[in-house]
């Protein structure tokens, strides 16, 4: 239904009515529900992110759900792509009160991705793909946001891609190493404790810092 919706929607652009958007959404902090509460709790949120989403997005041509908690919306923007921000940022808003789970609270939020038809692609396979790539920055770059696809983004895609393929052969390798920080008291001016930080001997980059590879690792 979703294909043959963005099917549609690309034959009313290209006839020359309103160009469109698909938007990715993904629930932020949603796994934790399924642990703590179980799936049966998980579907009960998800059908409350449903209901928000629909209320934001009132003028949508398509709502699904494309999988696991990820959802997928089209939207025509006959007055530019503000409208669209305008949408995604009301989405986000909706996501502000807590939803409810066995009558306790639950605070989780959004990241979505937006692709622009036809400045991120000319057909549904590469929209759905670059807003992919847009849902996965908005994510690196903190959560509860939106992003707008752009070319640049598929290099650090790739080199993302690249360095969790290096990091999953260092491991194999034994190249990440402990570095050993002491904790001292400064009245006595004795070590009291170690702080470990992890440090990558790379056979081609040298020492590499953890602020390179630990953002890749923990996605």
């Amino acid at each position: 239904h979703l294909n043959a919706a963005a099917v549609e929607e690309i034959a009313a652009a290209d006839s020359g009515k309103a160009p469109f958007a698909l938007l990715l959404l993904d629930p932020d902090r949603f796994k934790p529900v399924n642990d703590v509460f179980g799936h049966d709790a998980g579907d009960q949120v998800l059908k409350q992110v449903a209901e928000r989403v629909s209320k934001a997005s009132v003028d949508a041509s398509c709502i699904a759900r494309t999988g696991g908690d990820e959802f997928a919306i089209l939207l025509s923007h006959k007055t530019g792509r503000s409208n669209i921000e305008f949408v995604a940022d009301k989405i986000l808003r909706y996501f502000e009160s807590p939803f409810e789970v066995e009558e306790k609270p639950v605070r989780i939020c959004a990241s979505i991705g937006i692709s622009f038809y036809p400045s991120a692609g000319d057909d549904a396979e590469a929209l759905f793909r670059h807003a992919d790539v847009a849902l996965y920055n908005a994510k690196r770059n903190g959560r509860n946001r939106y992003c707008l696809y752009a070319e640049e983004m598929d290099s650090g895609v790739r080199e993302m891609s690249d360095l969790a393929l290096d990091i999953r052969r260092g491991l194999r390798e034994n190249e990440f190493i402990p570095y050993f920080q002491p904790l001292v008291d400064l009245r006595s001016g004795r070590a009291v404790g170690m702080e470990i930080l992890a440090r990558w001997q790379h056979p081609v980059h040298g020492l590499v810092a953890p602020d390179r590879f630990i953002p890749v690792a923990e996605a």
